[in-house]
């Protein structure tokens, strides 16, 4: 499995890493050192490439994972992981869209790949059933099978909200809990 944008991606999916016993590739576009990401259940973790810096994100995914992954989850919003995810993805396998591009975008992916039998499909808030899901994810966390603690980067009063959004936007930290006392 692939999670593009593995810092929150990544946390979340991470819960269960290697589930079905395969390896987890995370690859990150910015923030979050790789000891941290690792300790996000990626058993590898890939810096995404920056323009001209020679990396070919696409053969570094298939070299971890061989044929390429089962799974490739996208949590951008960025045609260009979109397409890297696509063409990393192995025959047969699946493109999970949760990362949303600007309304009015389009998207452009090589169509031949569809004759290898891939799918690319979108999500919405992980296609979650509120009034199911979340009374169960909440008697998993209360159980310790759900470990969301470690997810979150930093807690915060309201007041540092605004400071919140710039630690966001410069990567420092993957989640942020505002506490209320």
């Amino acid at each position: 499995m692939v999670l593009e944008g593995a810092g929150p991606l990544q946390g979340a999916h991470g819960e269960h890493p290697g589930a079905g016993g395969g390896r987890v590739v995370g690859r990150l576009r910015r923030g979050l050192d790789a000891p941290a990401g690792v300790a996000h259940g990626g058993q590898h973790l890939q810096r995404a490439r920056r323009a001209g810096d020679g990396v070919d994100a696409v053969a570094a995914v298939r070299e971890i994972t061989g044929e390429g992954p089962d799974y490739a989850f996208e949590a951008i919003g960025s045609e260009r992981a979109i397409q890297e995810a696509w063409k990393a993805t192995r025959a047969g396998g699946t493109v999970v869209v949760v990362g949303i591009m600007p309304r009015g975008s389009t998207l452009t992916i090589e169509p031949w790949e569809f004759m290898s039998e891939k799918t690319l499909k979108g999500t919405f808030l992980g296609s979650a059933r509120i009034q199911e899901d979340v009374p169960r994810l909440i008697d998993l966390y209360h159980a310790g099978e759900l470990e969301l603690d470690r997810l979150v980067s930093r807690k915060l009063p309201l007041a540092e909200l605004p400071d919140a959004f710039d630690r966001l936007r410069a990567g420092d930290v993957v989640r942020q809990v505002v506490v209320f006392d």
